[in-house]
């Protein structure tokens, strides 16, 4: 019964993304996804204390939907966390986390990703608790996660892994109606393995769809070459409560 009613003709996707500092990456993030996307989608944006111009051109831009606006960070687990009540008000059937350094690679990369989603749910038997999480295949990264095997499914290769980055997240809307971000880690601290071990308890899999590509804009070298002081900072919030 479930397959009939979640996966309606035209499958909402809601993204949603945190920013602090760095306007120029944003732009060029939120420029490749306007371009690529080939799909609908509702973009929610919440700035984490930006101090460098981000939240004048996120207003007057309209390149998103909706933009919270916080006067200073309070830091990546709690940002994500009021975002998901805006996401979840929206009703999506895929959520979609997107960094604000990510860069779309593939061309109709949204459309894509609804049409390997609806025929996931429709071609297999996933329960809705199970129904994967996935990401593009990220390049531009120090290390690539380790793939357990990778397999053709739905004419799209992917590989299955323990553990998902979160440059970009596609998230069933079912996971995020049971998950938190854990607010007790430190400001900085990455919540993608937090959020992935919570999904391999669950049976929950996790993979990349490596046929669609995404990449960490600049390389994740390149970035700290030329944002010293910006990775000096997000390595002491990576520690501080």
């Amino acid at each position: 019964m479930w397959k009939l009613s979640y996966w309606v003709v035209a499958v909402k996707v809601v993204i949603y993304t945190l920013t602090r500092d760095r306007l120029a990456l944003t732009q060029h993030c939120f420029n490749s996804l306007r371009k690529r996307a080939g799909h609908p989608y509702i973009h929610i944006v919440l700035d984490n204390g930006s101090k460098d111009g981000t939240v004048d051109w996120l207003r007057l831009s309209n390149v998103a939907d909706e933009v919270v606006v916080l006067p200073k960070n309070v830091g990546i687990a709690c940002g994500c966390n009021m975002l998901r009540e805006l996401v979840m008000a929206n009703k999506p059937s895929l959520v979609i986390k997107m960094d604000n350094d990510c860069e779309i690679l593939t061309a109709g990369l949204l459309d894509q990703v609804v049409d390997l989603y609806d025929r996931l749910c429709k071609s297999y038997s996933f329960e809705p608790r199970q129904m994967p999480v996935l990401s593009p295949h990220v390049s531009g990264i120090r290390t690539q996660v380790h793939r357990q095997h990778i397999e053709n499914l739905c004419s799209h290769e992917i590989g299955w892994t323990q553990i998902v980055g979160g440059l970009f997240h596609i998230v069933p809307i079912q996971h995020y109606e049971r998950y938190l971000y854990d607010e007790s880690l430190p400001l900085a601290y990455g919540n993608d393995g937090h959020f992935c071990k919570w999904l391999r308890g669950e049976g929950v899999p996790i993979g990349y769809i490596e046929d669609l590509h995404v990449a960490h804009y600049m390389t994740t070298d390149g970035q700290e070459a030329a944002m010293p002081e910006y990775f000096k900072r997000k390595r002491i919030e990576e520690v501080q409560l």
